[in-house]
C-alpha cells in the first residue's frame, strides 16, 4: 500500500495501472483494500491527500 500512495501521489499512471503494478489483479479489489487502509479511495486520495503532501 506504501508504494501504491507514492505512485498515485507522484505519477500520473491510471489507478488501474497502479494496482497491477502492486499486484493487485482485480482493480475493485485493489480500490477496497485502498480506503480500508487509508480511509479514502485512490483517485480521491490523490486528489487531496497527495496535494496536500507535495506542498508542505
Amino acid at each position: 500500500m506504501e508504494k501504491a500512495k507514492e505512485l498515485l501521489c507522484s505519477t500520473n499512471m491510471k489507478v488501474a495501472q497502479v494496482s497491477e503494478r502492486v499486484g493487485f489483479a482485480n482493480v475493485s479489489y485493489f480500490c477496497r483494500s485502498f480506503r480500508e487502509y487509508y480511509g479514502s479511495s485512490p483517485e480521491s486520495y490523490r486528489k487531496g491527500t497527495g496535494e496536500d503532501e507535495q506542498t508542505s
